[in-house]
């Protein structure tokens, strides 16, 4: 066991054989380096594309812009559901930072996706900088930031989105930095601070602070311990008081109550351990399981409790999130960034044991070369990991014709007279000249399918009333290449409505009868079927105009071939 033999029949010294493992772990780090840094450019350079793309890169990006002028125009964001305007069921942090960088840059997409981008950054950094200090490696500290930049299409192509997952990430990850480096009870209340703003941001850093909060009061000493959990819980309840009394209990209504009535899909709950994190990230958690084993060996028993609260916070807070309905990829973003951090935690574990293990068997010849053939193999092993989640960067940018099909669309639509009503596409009514607000139909079925009956049921009388006494003089309806939505056959059926097997999940079509009987279909919105679908989320398009039945427009429509209707929809 003392020597090897090379091709030519002659003993391998250790030494050489340590130099042969050595020439090959630099090779194979410096292409594992180069590919993670390669996943960070190409997000920073996708990223960048898309921030001037004029329109949406997901459904609900121009929902959220209506967000932002409904503050502008000094409105308050929490208000009794409406056609007019329903918020989105999440807190406020994100849309007034986007309002008050809105008033600089002007409204639209990119003052949002501005956020959402320098927000990401942000959360690189912090990766990074975890891993350093707890590795003492540049190496292992770029490839946790590569492995999360690699993530982007796992997670959605969400990380610049004009969405709030990001900002909400990065202060989270703000919080667990200092829980994990710092102990005085100043860095606490800061800790606490970030991650209440983390919750006004988005809800699911509640699931986060619960494991923390159990740490904090087991691990920690004098005020310390008391003061991040204190820190966290009366910023929730004062913040939560005070909103709730300057909206009359819309507040609580819509992050509290429509939240927890979103149903359970039994199917993540094995779904979610095979198709997400399974068939994209099964390397890095195995390399999460040898942290969590390998670690206690080396690290005091506070810095295990931690990770360990740790990973109950951030891989529950994603698993939870995947159970509910309208749960999609961008809820991984927490698990994700987990994951990227122990990656590297499991890779130096596993090369300090194996450098341990070297040391002590030595031979004659020197010592045997396990140390640099296992650095060999991690490297390996993260470079396998990068290549799983590959991607194709040109399937992320919308294509020029995308942009000029939705030029010619706006054009079309301010052409028309009258109100706009677009409730699948926000901000759409504001670009085609439309100084008008109407609600976003995530946001109604949302209050539409939720417990509150009385709610719901004038929300649904009020759609029903608008669309019978034709408030608005024209009406985009989506279509969707699916050809069904079990989601809005549900909603349907609670609201006693028929809706076909062959409709797409365009809340309109929940009004179909009523549209028919008021109005006329004048036409597809685009004559292509290839053009203006979003990159990521729900693939729906505007796919027809229609208009008042005592429109000029609605009686030349009805001497156009059939073909020029929308599909018969029973």
């Amino acid at each position: 066991m003392a020597t090897l033999r090379t091709q030519s029949g002659q003993p391998q010294t250790p030494q050489a054989s340590h130099g042969t493992y050595r020439l090959l772990a630099g090779i194979l780090q410096y292409v594992l380096l180069t590919l993670a840094i390669l996943f960070v450019v190409a997000y920073a350079v996708l990223a960048c594309q898309r921030m001037a793309y004029p329109y949406e890169l997901e459904w609900m990006e121009g929902g959220m812009v209506d967000h932002v002028r409904w503050i502008l125009a000094g409105k308050p964001l929490y208000v009794e559901p409406s056609v007019e305007f329903t918020p989105f069921i999440y807190g406020p942090l994100y849309f007034y930072l986007g309002a008050g960088l809105s008033k600089i840059l002007g409204v639209g997409f990119f003052p949002l996706r501005l956020i959402s981008f320098v927000s990401s950054l942000g959360c690189f950094w912090l990766i990074g900088r975890i891993v350093r200090k707890e590795t003492n490696s540049w190496t292992w500290a770029m490839v946790s930031v590569g492995l999360f930049a690699a993530t982007y299409r796992m997670t959605g192509a969400w990380m610049d989105l004009a969405r709030v997952d990001s900002l909400f990430l990065l202060l989270a990850l703000a919080a667990i930095y200092l829980l994990r480096f710092r102990t005085d009870t100043r860095s606490m209340i800061a800790a606490g601070l970030l991650l209440g703003l983390s919750f006004l941001t988005k809800q699911a850093a509640l699931f986060i602070s619960l494991p923390l909060i159990v740490f904090t009061l087991l691990a920690c000493r004098g005020w310390a311990r008391y003061a991040f959990a204190g820190t966290f819980v009366l910023f929730l309840a004062g913040t939560t008081q005070l909103f709730d009394t300057l909206t009359g209990g819309w507040y609580r209504y819509y992050i509290f109550d429509l939240p927890s009535q979103h149903p359970f899909l039994q199917i993540m709950a094995f779904g979610f351990w095979w198709f997400d994190i399974g068939k994209n990230l099964a390397v890095a958690l195995a390399m999460a399981i040898f942290a969590m084993i390998l670690k206690p060996l080396v690290w005091p028993r506070r810095d295990f409790a931690f990770y360990t609260c740790l990973m109950l916070g951030m891989m529950g807070t994603s698993y939870f999130a995947r159970l509910h309905s309208g749960g999609y990829d961008n809820v991984l973003l927490p698990a994700c960034a987990f994951l990227a951090i122990c990656f590297s935690l499991g890779a130096t574990g596993l090369q300090s044991a194996a450098q341990s293990a070297g040391e002590s068997r030595t031979t004659p010849g020197g010592t045997l070369p396990l140390h640099s053939a296992l650095l060999a193999a991690l490297y390996l092993v993260g470079i396998w990991q990068l290549l799983i989640l590959a991607y194709y960067p040109d399937q992320q940018v919308p294509k020029r014709r995308d942009e000029r099909a939705g030029n010619a669309m706006i054009q079309a639509l301010r052409s028309l007279d009258g109100d706009l009503f677009a409730p699948d596409h926000g901000f759409l009514h504001a670009m085609a000249g439309r100084n008008t607000f109407h609600a976003h139909s995530m946001a109604l079925c949302d209050v539409l399918r939720g417990d509150n009956e009385k709610i719901g049921d004038k929300l649904q009388d009020e759609i029903r009333q608008a669309i019978q006494g034709r408030k608005y003089e024209v009406l985009v309806v989506d279509e969707f290449p699916e050809a069904t939505s079990s989601f809005m056959a549900d909603l349907a059926q609670k609201l006693g409505i028929r809706v076909s097997e062959a409709m797409g999940p365009s809340l309109l079509d929940l009004f179909k009868s009523d549209i028919d009987a008021h109005y006329q279909c004048i036409g597809p919105v685009f004559p292509k079927r290839d053009v203006f679908w979003p990159v990521t989320g729900l693939t729906t398009r505007p796919g027809w105009i229609y208009v008042r039945k005592d429109s000029p427009l609605a009686r030349a429509a009805l001497s156009q071939p059939a073909s020029e209707s929308p599909p018969s929809r029973p």
